[in-house]
């Protein structure tokens, strides 16, 4: 696929085709409604021998994979993380896919990784919270390998809480629901009394 075939088949097919999607994300129903198994049924034992008709592909997606998804999109979505993409999400993650960004770490990445350091530090400080503690979280992620991202933003976002609230959370009885080894982790390191 050359440079003006990736233009026409991303503005007719993929574009058009993410519009509409989120123009009738509310149609669908929120969970699958296939059995286990679903899609073995539905696609040839093996991989097709010639390249097939992009039209092709996405009449497949309509009618054999769209019935398979759960459909974060919906507004009656209210489960994991609700809203957690949008349609200027979209086209950044475009950009993103078009430059090929690896973000492990700063000399992988250098932009994103500095770009992901300065939308955090905004964050803070919309929420007047640009403590020592929350500089010293910033400063961990960096060096951390991405895996670690989402453990470390939920722990960043707790301290940030923690540094802005006026109690001392030290004899607080508060816990974290949840069991989780990261969970445990989280409430050790911010020094909640209850570690469940």
């Amino acid at each position: 696929m050359d440079s003006e075939q990736l233009r026409e088949y991303a503005h007719k097919m993929v574009v058009d085709f993410i519009a509409d999607y989120y123009k009738m994300s509310e149609s669908f129903p929120v969970l699958s409604q296939v059995e286990p198994g679903y899609l073995k049924e539905l696609l040839p034992d093996s991989a097709p021998s010639k390249p097939e008709n992009l039209e092709d592909v996405f009449d497949d997606i309509r009618q054999k994979i769209i019935p398979g998804i759960t459909h974060r999109q919906s507004p009656d979505y209210f489960a994991y993380y609700p809203s957690n993409s949008s349609t200027a999400g979209f086209l950044g993650e475009m950009l993103s896919a078009g430059f090929n960004i690896v973000g492990f770490s700063w000399i992988a990445s250098s932009v994103a990784t500095e770009l992901e350091m300065l939308v955090l530090d905004w964050f803070a400080k919309s929420l007047s919270c640009l403590s020592s503690s929350f500089q010293q979280i910033r400063i961990a992620m960096l060096l951390m390998p991405i895996s670690l991202a989402f453990g470390m933003a939920s722990l960043l976002w707790e301290a940030a809480a923690r540094a802005r609230w006026n109690g001392n959370p030290r004899n607080s009885e508060r816990s974290c629901p949840c069991s989780s080894i990261s969970c445990k982790r989280q409430n050790f390191i911010e020094g909640w009394k209850k570690v469940p």
